[in-house]
């Protein structure tokens, strides 16, 4: 089918409004994103909002079902699915959001009509509300309607597809994992409306965050121990809310700031007296909003190894590039100092922490133990990286 040429706003033969349909919504959520040093896209933060709460802000425009693909936090309620294996590119990643749609069908028919949008554009929802209002319009031979670049490019993941032709567009493809977006939906009939050039655009760089109103990327320097209430700050506020199902009430009612402070303030010198102990913060504006401590194991089993002993960011910055940096820091620290292999303990069920390191490359290796404070109890798994 050959594509359609670019038209203005649609209106019904008698001039008057079409009921728009039910659109249900893919967000693709499983990039890389390699230009930002492996920064899960989905959690930046632009004008006090995820790139992905901003994206699911179209759900209830569309009025169809929702699904997240990608190795992302997502909100309770959404849900959520991947490519097998992951990482398998966008052609993959619609093909299993397609497969998701008919499981929360549940055996009824899922929409007509279905919306694909890749969750770094920052402007995704506004421009799938404005298409839906003329999918009703569009004729039978039509397959997907999108906005155009100003520079001539279609805008395939930020589009309202025919479900049934994209099916179709789906089962045509000789292999779907690693196939391009190009290669599934080019070739459909296509047809475009006009809208503002600024509502086009995504987020590859920490400068394309700066220019859509993101904070500016954190910036890491060693701490000293001016720092201590800060990081003391740092420490129980993300505890607070990270931990706030997995720990015990009590042994949260216990975190104090000052208190925080002064143990470490008392600690300090016998810490840094090994300079293989790296202890760092991350600032914005001014602000530390991050924390990483990193140094040889602790573990006598594991000499000759290197050891993240402590990573936390205040939860209103988590999204921002600050946890990101710190640990690219600390094991920049370690691999100066001659350390080829690290590891680290996270909480048994802190998925968030789970997948941030799993993004980095750290890697559960079985390993589990037992962190006793008082008459609590905590169980931890152990993850693994090379720093080679």
């Amino acid at each position: 089918m050959g594509a359609q040429s670019s038209v203005g706003p649609f209106d019904t033969p008698s001039g008057m409004p079409t009921a728009a349909p039910t659109v249900d919504l893919i967000v693709l959520a499983g990039g890389r994103g390699e230009r930002l040093g492996g920064q899960d896209k989905a959690a930046l933060v632009v004008e006090g909002r995820s790139l992905l709460q901003r994206v699911l802000a179209a759900g209830p425009d569309l009025g169809g079902r929702v699904v997240v693909v990608g190795d992302t936090p997502v909100p309770e309620g959404i849900a959520q699915t991947s490519e097998e294996p992951p990482g398998g590119g966008p052609a993959a990643g619609i093909g299993a959001g397609l497969d998701a749609l008919v499981r929360l069908a549940d055996g009824s028919e899922p929409a007509v009509w279905v919306a694909v949008a890749a969750v770094d554009q920052p402007r995704a929802a506004p421009v799938l509300a404005e298409l839906r209002r003329h999918v009703a319009q569009l004729p039978a031979q039509v397959d997907a309607l999108c906005r155009r670049h100003p520079d001539g490019r279609r805008q395939w993941l930020l589009a309202i597809y025919r479900r049934t032709a994209l099916v179709a567009a789906r089962a045509r493809l000789d292999v779907e994992q690693g196939a391009s977006v190009r290669s599934l939906v080019e070739d459909l009939a296509w047809r475009e409306v006009h809208g503002p050039a600024q509502d086009l655009g995504d987020v590859d760089t920490w400068e394309d965050l700066a220019r859509w109103g993101g904070n500016a990327p954190p910036r890491v320097r060693p701490a000293s121990v001016e720092d201590v209430t800060a990081i003391a700050s740092v420490r129980v506020a993300a505890w607070l809310v990270a931990y706030r199902d997995l720990l015990p009430p009590p042994l949260l009612d216990r975190l104090d700031v000052p208190s925080e402070a002064a143990n470490r303030r008392r600690a300090w010198d016998e810490q840094h007296a090994d300079a293989r102990v790296a202890e760092l913060v991350a600032e914005m504006n001014g602000e530390v909003v991050g924390w990483a401590v990193a140094g040889p194991s602790r573990d006598d089993s594991h000499r000759g190894e290197g050891e993240l002993l402590a990573l936390y960011v205040r939860p209103e910055a988590w999204g921002t590039g600050a946890g990101h940096r710190l640990l690219l820091a600390a094991q920049a620290h370690l691999r100066a100092h001659g350390f080829g292999r690290a590891y680290l303990w996270v909480l048994e069920g802190n998925e968030r922490a789970a997948s941030f390191y799993e993004r980095h490359g750290w890697h559960e290796d079985g390993a589990t133990q037992l962190d006793r404070r008082g008459e609590y109890v905590l169980n931890e798994r152990r993850r693994v990286v090379s720093l080679g």
